[in-house]
């Protein structure tokens, strides 16, 4: 009976790390060497860091470099740790996550408040150094920007939060994003019409969320490129170049 209750938990937890293309124990990592990332070494104790009193954070976008530890709940339910002072934030990680992760912590500073409190969920967070990477955020309040995004909802990823309080955003959209994970075998039985169908929903997609952030229609484009080949286009540019599906 042992052995059967020990080989679903591992059928289980191979099919729920199958959905990542990557290693989910693994480190992340970045490099803000070109950057104007400035770095501060503080400590975590006691599901506590303090950062001093010298540190302004305001007006800076922040981060935390974290060791997480893997445990048996994290190989099968979601992974998560909260960080709050008199805010929160929650933040969800890979099935069997593990290693250096960053959090963005700039929601929690920028009213300065100089303690942190941690707790963690299907995961182990030990007592550890950890790094605060601090980011001068540019003024772009009178400023005219330009998001340039390779596929639809990277935009939104990434900026929404810049677009949605500068009205004067324009976002360009690359591709129509309709290759990698097939997601309308359900619905529709020919493949081709399935990933044609994906396309036209995130080109959808791309041109109207923005609307929700206050962007103008006539400030969203998406070019329609196929996924997955503009680098064959840019080394045969006198050819037709066919999507992938």
């Amino acid at each position: 009976m042992l052995i059967v209750i020990t080989a679903v938990f591992f059928i289980i937890n191979n099919y729920r790390k199958s959905a990542y293309y990557y290693k989910t124990d693994s480190d992340y990592t970045y490099n803000f060497d070109f950057s104007n990332a400035k770095y501060f070494h503080l400590k975590l104790k006691d599901n506590r860091i303090i950062i001093p009193d010298s540190l302004n954070l305001f007006n800076t976008t922040s981060f935390i470099k974290l060791n997480l530890n893997t445990n048996l709940k994290s190989n099968f339910f979601r992974p998560e740790i909260k960080i709050y002072n008199d805010k929160n934030i929650i933040n969800q990680f890979e099935i069997g996550a593990k290693g250096i992760r960053y959090i963005n912590i700039s929601n929690l500073t920028n009213d300065n408040g100089k303690e942190l409190i941690i707790e963690s969920k299907n995961i182990s967070v030990d007592d550890q150094e950890v790094e605060l990477i601090i980011f001068n955020n540019v003024n772009v309040k009178d400023s005219k920007i330009l998001v340039i995004a390779p596929h639809p909802d990277d935009a939104e990823i990434a900026s929404y939060g810049l677009y949605s309080t500068n009205n004067d955003t324009f976002i360009l959209t690359i591709t129509a994003g309709e290759a990698g994970i097939n997601t309308y075998d359900e619905i529709y039985k020919d493949s081709t019409e399935q990933y044609l169908q994906k396309g036209k929903l995130r080109t959808w997609n791309s041109i109207t969320v923005p609307l929700l952030g206050g962007i103008s229609i006539e400030n969203c484009i998406n070019l329609g490129f196929f996924d997955g080949t503009l680098k064959t286009m840019y080394e045969n540019r006198n050819k037709d170049i066919e999507g992938l599906y």
